[in-house]
């Protein structure tokens, strides 16, 4: 192991707090690391003059040294608990990542893993700053300083049973004349972002108010003359309200819409309707389409009008839907005993005031198949409100009314047109604790317990969060065992060794120890902040994983604290700001963003940082995923903090329901071709593959979305799903015989084919002679000893 520099970065500032234990990172191949300290150096190089970086603006964005004492007790706390506000008491370093291209007025953490962060950094070179694809839904979006590219995505969709991919191509450009020169990011909210575009010189302004879910593109011009472009760089506007176009003609058009056919490649033929607030004289040629006036103000929409049977309906609807532009959203959750409810609201304004003419003043937008799966009327229940992003919103109307759909198809399916400016999703919450549904097999408990006392003695040995933090709930898992067989002496035994190798990490005694990133306003490992490679600790230090890695330990400190309540309740200001970097639901809180990786729209998490990649923000494992928050549930649950319990509740079923609805594949989603896999292994924006970062093989796909068996397990796989499966897993990888399955992920296969033949699992465990790190003989045998007898 050797310390990461750089010539380019200069030599890494030590901890803010006086620190002297060095910080060592895992060290890369000689030329991906070079890459990589040029781009690192790239993303944080010289600023833009009219942006202000977050750590020069942000409250929390400062390195004073904390004021503390050396600690007589090296185990005694870090930090007195002074509420859910509170200042985070770990070491304070500054991220080498800046982000750049927003307004200089922000204050607060920036949601590091938020759908629209790609404004905000650069590509895997350090280049391109800005310009990666932020995806709308149907729609995907690149901004450049000439203005904001448009893709529709369907129609360049190219799938086989490996993956399935949309490619970007500016079908649309909404820019000016003369054109901007530089852009930023103005305003953001969960479901809702502003892009400001400016011309040197020019008093005037365009913001592109981009919404998640709606089929409009909405363009507020302020000043700044309209010019549009369509067709993309190999197509061309071939005619406009009925009139054709050329390469040899022009015409001048004067209209408050316009229908707009091109022709892109592959000869495909794409319909835009464009709206504007009142009459305007456009002159259109086989490229562009601009405004002929000197000034302009307003706000200009677009929209694809999909091809199909329902065409000539949609775009009725259009016309009558266009006046109602959605400018910001809410997100509220709140529970009601064994229901959570998740609330979108959305406020709006009208492209064209007071008009007679608008037919409708109700909102368009598109769902995914998961809100009208979860889509439901929480009118007369007593719902406990746990957190409501945008107070000062209020809709207009509970009211919505799903239409059907009109042939938007997305990686994530066909879309639904609703109308109502606010939904209510409803969400079965679980009711399972620490323990299984159902009681060991007595035939069972004496092998279990006979394995224990092996399981027991093991010890973790990893430095970095995330493989520690298995190997601890891997014991942790042991604790609840060995209570349930009534072996006290194992169980005590494996809480006071939990104890101590908590303590460490919740102390900064260990090596890899946590320090607060006053950057973007998270918990990184000290490693991975100064990782010049985007996987050193995998990414920590650029966001990627947090849920995965600190999952693990939250899970682990709500089983110690299950026993041991007074130490949880000592640590409770180190447990609760991990808690924060993940799951923070607090509006009010200065040094974290809501709910680091959860999508609100997409209805689950990204585990994707501060990093562009091909296909969007991305998740695999969602397994992982739906166990961190079952992590924060149970801690919650612990602390005796019935909000922040309430809230991974409703999380941890909001993950659930994803995971069964895209990464459990079928045709209705995906195609008959792709969903003969049964599992994805990745999930992006406009890319789902049949792989995984770290191997091609078919048992990564389908057993990093089952890992870690814990009794939450059987809640999003069903015996049904995994009787199809299992098949696939089985005849592409457990009967493999060259090149057979190693040890570690048979284990796992074998824990799968237990939820359907639990007989033939236990005896298929007794081959095993070594367990992954996150798993163990015991923890196999308790999970085949509790699954239902089969009839």
């Amino acid at each position: 192991m050797s310390r990461e520099s750089t010539p380019l970065l200069g030599t890494p500032a030590p901890p803010s707090n006086g620190n002297k234990r060095f910080v060592y990172a895992k060290v890369a191949v000689g030329a991906v690391l070079a890459v990589s300290a040029l781009a690192l150096f790239a993303w944080s190089g010289p600023s833009n003059d009219a942006v202000v970086h977050a750590n020069q603006t942000s409250s929390l964005a400062t390195t004073r040294t904390p004021t503390t004492t050396p600690r007589s007790d090296p185990n005694a706390p870090l930090a007195e608990w002074a509420g859910e506000e509170m200042e985070p008491p770990f070491t304070k370093m500054t991220n080498l990542i800046v982000p750049k291209l927003h307004a200089p007025t922000w204050k607060g953490a920036i949601p590091s893993n938020a759908w629209w962060t790609n404004f905000l950094i650069a590509d895997g070179h350090g280049e391109h700053l800005g310009e990666g694809q932020v995806t709308l839904t149907p729609y995907t979006v690149i901004g450049l300083n000439r203005g904001l590219q448009v893709s529709y995505g369907d129609d360049r969709r190219v799938g086989d049973n490996a993956s399935i991919q949309e490619y970007f191509a500016d079908d649309l450009v909404f820019s000016s004349n003369p054109a901007p020169t530089t852009r930023q990011v103005v305003r953001f909210d969960s479901l809702h972002a502003r892009l400001e575009f400016k011309r040197a010189g020019h008093h005037g302004t365009f913001t592109a108010l981009l919404s998640r879910g709606s089929p409009y593109l909405s363009v507020d011009y302020e000043g700044m003359v309209p010019s549009l472009s369509l067709g993309g760089p190999v197509g061309a506007i071939t005619q406009v309200n009925g009139v054709a176009v050329n390469d040899k003609s022009v015409v001048t058009l004067t209209k408050s819409h316009f229908h707009f056919h091109t022709r892109i490649e592959r000869n495909l033929v794409q319909e835009w309707l464009v709206f504007f607030p009142s009459n305007v004289t456009l002159r259109v040629d086989a490229h562009t389409a601009t405004v002929q006036a000197t000034s302009f103000y307003g706000i200009v929409r677009a929209a694809i009008v999909p091809q199909g049977e329902k065409k000539a309906e949609f775009k009725a609807l259009l016309h009558r839907s266009a006046n109602v532009v959605p400018v910001a959203a809410a997100i509220r959750v709140g529970s009601a005993k064994n229901t959570g409810a998740v609330e979108f609201a959305w406020k709006t304004t009208q492209m064209t005031p007071n008009a007679s003419t608008i037919a409708t003043d109700e909102l368009l937008m598109l769902a995914f198949p998961h809100h009208v799966d979860a889509f439901g009327d929480a009118t007369g229940v007593n719902v406990s409100s746990v957190m409501n992003t945008r107070p000062d919103i209020t809709a207009t109307s509970s009211d919505f009314k799903v239409l059907g759909r009109y042939g938007h198809r997305t990686i994530k399916g066909n879309l639904t047109a609703v109308v109502g400016s606010a939904w209510t999703l409803l969400e079965p919450l679980t009711t399972t604790g620490f323990f299984s549904q159902r009681p060991i097999d007595p035939k069972r408990v004496h092998e279990i317990s006979s394995a224990l006392e092996k399981d027991a003695s093991y010890r973790p040995s990893a430095s970095d969060p995330y493989f520690f933090g298995k190997e601890l709930a891997r014991q942790a898992r042991l604790v609840l065992i060995a209570d349930q067989v009534h072996n006290w002496a194992v169980r005590d035994s494996l809480l006071a060794k939990i104890e101590g190798w908590l303590t460490r990490w919740l102390t900064l005694q260990n090596h890899d120890f946590f320090v607060y990133d006053t950057v973007w306003g998270g918990v990184c490992s000290s490693v991975g902040i100064q990782g010049m490679f985007y996987m050193t600790d995998f990414g920590n230090g650029w966001y990627n994983d947090h849920h995965f890695h600190y999952g693990y330990l939250l899970y682990s400190a709500a089983v110690l604290g299950r026993y041991k309540p007074a130490f949880v309740q000592a640590h409770k200001a180190a447990l609760h700001t991990i808690v924060r970097d993940i799951a923070n639901f607090n509006i009010k809180d200065p040094y974290f963003p809501l709910a680091r990786h959860v999508s609100w729209f997409d209805g689950h998490s990204f585990a994707s940082g501060v990093y562009v990649l091909d296909g969007g923000k991305s998740q695999e494992s969602v397994s992982e995923a739906i166990n961190a928050y079952y992590g924060v549930y149970l801690l919650g649950q612990v602390l005796a903090m019935p909000d922040l319990e309430q809230f991974g509740r409703v999380l941890l079923a909001m993950e659930m329901r994803a995971a069964q609805t895209y990464w459990q594949t079928t045709p209705e989603i995906y195609g008959d071709e792709y969903a003969k896999n049964q599992m994805t292994g990745q999930v992006g924006q406009t890319k789902v593959s049949y792989a995984t970062w770290f191997g091609p093989v078919i048992e990564h796909m389908h057993l990093i979305n089952f890992m870690p068996f814990t009794p939450i397990t059987e809640e999003f796989f069903s015996p049904e799903y995994v009787a199809k499966e299992y098949k696939v897993l089985y005849d592409g990888a457990v009967s493999r015989k060259e090149n057979p399955m190693e040890e570690i992920w048979r284990g796992y296969a074998f824990l799968d084919h237990a939820i359907i033949d639990p007989a033939a699992a236990w005896n298929e465990v007794q081959t095993l002679k070594t367990y992954d790190d996150g798993n163990s003989r015991s923890n196999s045998l308790y999970w085949i000893a509790t699954r239902p007898t089969k009839p």
